[in-house]
C-alpha cells in the first residue's frame, strides 16, 4: 500500500490516513502551481497534511487540493489528513500554522 505521509503535524489536531479515493477535489488546479508543487513534493515530501471535512459517505478536500491531486496522479492509496468539523476550524489552522495572513485570501471558500 502506497502512503503519502506528512513531514509535520499541526498542534492540537490529529493526523490520520484516509484512502485517497474517498476524498473529492473541490476547486480548480492551476497547472503552473501544480507543477511547482510536484517538484517540491518529489524533493521534500509532503510537508503538511491536507484538511478535509466529512460530507455524507465521502470527504471534501477543503485545503490541499493540489497535494491530493498529486497523490491521486501518483497512485497513492492513503494520504495524511486532518478532519475538521466546520469551516471555522480550517481558518484557525491556516492562520495559526503555515499560511501567512497576506496569502490567506487565496484560501477563502
Amino acid at each position: 500500500m502506497k502512503v503519502l505521509r506528512a513531514n509535520k503535524t499541526i498542534d492540537g489536531y490529529s493526523t490520520i490516513k484516509i484512502e485517497t479515493n474517498k476524498i473529492y477535489l473541490k476547486g480548480k488546479i492551476l497547472d503552473y502551481e501544480f507543477n511547482k508543487l510536484t517538484e517540491s513534493i518529489a524533493r521534500a515530501g509532503l510537508i503538511y497534511p491536507i484538511i478535509i471535512m466529512k460530507k455524507e459517505k465521502m470527504y471534501e478536500c477543503v485545503t490541499g487540493n493540489q497535494r491530493l491531486k498529486y497523490a491521486l496522479d501518483n497512485q497513492f492509496d492513503l494520504i495524511d489528513c486532518i478532519i475538521i468539523n466546520n469551516i471555522s476550524e480550517r481558518k484557525n489552522i491556516l492562520t495559526t500554522t503555515y499560511i501567512s495572513p497576506t496569502n490567506y485570501e487565496n484560501f477563502e471558500s
